[in-house]
């Protein structure tokens, strides 16, 4: 493929595929490494920072079940601090990089295809989606397996479209990486060949071509298929929906799915002046799509619509990939559908509008995000750097500080002690006491809303049922960070508990503390 060939339309504006390509990367690096490094680590990017600093890295990778992920998950964070990176922007470079990538790759497939009419937009959607700018402003996995398997899939279509043989390699090379970077993608490469068999079916070579790929690809996955399906199905037969295996449950997770890679993860879904324009805008694209008779969107709408279905399916069915931070695969396929229904529009006055339109929601998407209103993932933007200092101005040299956010004690320092194990061994607490003879001791917990893996309410509550007993009272309880929106989300999202403060901080006291 020529990108000289390619022209790329922005509004009366002609560019060549170069010029196109080009303006997706500025958009997309923009976004991207906007306030990237702003926002302070969440629980998971710590666990990432741990691992990849620790000369034990595989050892602790092993302990961290079910955490755990294949190699390269927390190889290329080593590389990271091997290079040096020490803040959250450092830290986060590679995870941008990718996300920028995914945009390119977005823009290069449609070109490679053959449907030229949809590489701009489609490329320009990736790069402004809320969505894709989210999930690749982090140092896990997520940004990573994005633009790997999107590159692949590049490959794919270069070699079933156009029978180049390069196509086969770049392929197989990204695929396998992707299933060393995360066991979820296995199931998204699985799709990609099965689309792929379809596409060399009539021809003999390219049949031959495929199996020697498939193979390849096997061999290259075998070691880590085992833990792969214990760590996908960890129960068989456990329940696949939000709350249950119901028909209701998995509506609602494709209605919030489509929310994430369209409107964006930040919009409230009770916010019906934004969600009822959008949905009739989305619909009215979609089905531009679906019945277009644009050549270029005719010849690579069968695909997207089965890759979209297929993969879907596995979130539906996979309970360990439920959660939407897997559904950024799903992100090119839906801006092929929404970029394809725009460039079906044959009025000028109308294409507009819906262009304009999927503008609006974006910037509007986008805004919640950088100003930190998200319903879904308030634990990304927490201020645990914040938090931190504020308790550091507030201890006096003697005081204890006790913790059971591992986000808290890495902002806060080493000075600061994680009791989160403490509950199952009462005496550390008694013994803490006695070898430090502190008199005041500060307890920080945050009743994470959602969250089922730990109680972290109850253990801070023990913590300070501990010093109790040690002759400790509680001088004060502050609340911090106040979800403004949890009214709402106890009375829409059913089967959860919300809490109304993100964090909590407690002052604990014995008898001559205070002098």
């Amino acid at each position: 493929m020529d990108l000289g060939e390619v022209v790329a339309r922005c509004g009366r504006f002609r560019l060549s595929g170069r010029h196109g390509l080009l303006l997706v990367v500025v958009i997309s690096a923009a976004l991207r490494f906007y306030g990237l490094g702003t926002r302070s680590f969440h629980g998971d990017e710590i666990l990432t920072v741990e691992m990849g600093s620790s000369p034990q890295m595989w050892a602790l990778q092993k302990q961290a079940r079910p955490a755990w992920h294949p190699p390269l998950h927390y190889a290329i964070p080593k590389l990271s601090y091997l290079a040096g990176a020490e803040t959250e922007f450092e830290w986060r470079i590679v995870g941008a990089v990718f996300g920028v990538l995914t945009a390119v790759a977005a823009f290069l497939i449609p070109a490679v295809w053959g449907a030229s009419r949809l590489s701009l937009p489609v490329g320009l959607l990736v790069a402004i989606s809320p969505m894709g700018v989210l999930f690749s402003q982090s140092n896990r996995w997520h940004p990573l397996v994005g633009g790997i398997l999107a590159f692949g899939c590049v490959g794919l279509i270069a070699a079933v479209r156009r029978r180049a043989l390069w196509g086969w390699v770049v392929a197989l090379v990204c695929f396998v990486l992707a299933c060393y970077t995360v066991f979820m993608a296995g199931a998204v490469v699985f799709v990609l060949m099965l689309l792929a068999l379809w596409g060399v079916r009539r021809s003999a070579i390219q049949w031959k071509q495929w199996l020697v790929a498939a193979l390849v690809c096997t061999l290259g996955v075998a070691p880590i298929v085992g833990s792969a399906l214990a760590w996908s199905f960890p129960k068989i037969g456990a329940p696949a929906g939000m709350d249950g295996a119901s028909i209701a449950g998995a509506l609602a997770k494709v209605a919030v799915l489509v929310q994430n890679l369209t409107v964006g993860p930040t919009v409230l879904p009770w916010n019906w002046a934004v969600m009822i324009p959008a949905t009739v805008l989305l619909v009215w694209l979609g089905w531009r799509f679906l019945v277009s008779s644009d050549a270029d969107v005719a010849s690579i709408r069968p695909v997207t619509v089965a890759f979209f279905f297929l993969c879907l399916l596995v979130t539906l069915v996979a309970p360990a990939i439920s959660s939407s931070r897997y559904w950024l695969v799903l992100l090119v396929p839906v801006s092929i559908a929404l970029g394809g229904g725009l460039v079906s529009i044959s009025s000028r006055k109308w294409r507009a509008v819906g262009a304009l339109g999927l503008a609006a929601l974006a910037a509007y998407g986008l805004g919640n995000l950088y100003t930190g209103r998200q319903y879904q993932y308030l634990e990304l933007v927490d201020d645990w750097r914040g938090l931190a200092e504020l308790t550091r101005q507030m201890a006096r040299p003697g005081d204890e500080v006790w913790t059971v956010m591992g986000p808290f004690q890495y902002y806060y320092g080493p000075e600061s002690i994680c009791v989160r194990e403490w509950r199952d061994d009462r005496e550390k607490a008694r013994a803490r006491i006695e070898a430090t003879g502190a008199k005041r001791v500060f307890v920080q917990y945050s009743p994470m809303s959602g969250w089922h893996g730990i109680n972290f309410t109850s253990r801070g509550k023990d913590a300070g049922a501990e010093l109790g007993k040690l002759g400790f009272e509680m001088q004060w309880q502050e609340h911090y960070h106040r979800d403004p929106d949890v009214g709402m989300k106890r009375k829409l999202l059913r089967g959860r508990e919300f809490s109304e403060y993100r964090h909590v901080l407690e002052l604990w006291e014995r008898e001559g503390g205070a002098g």
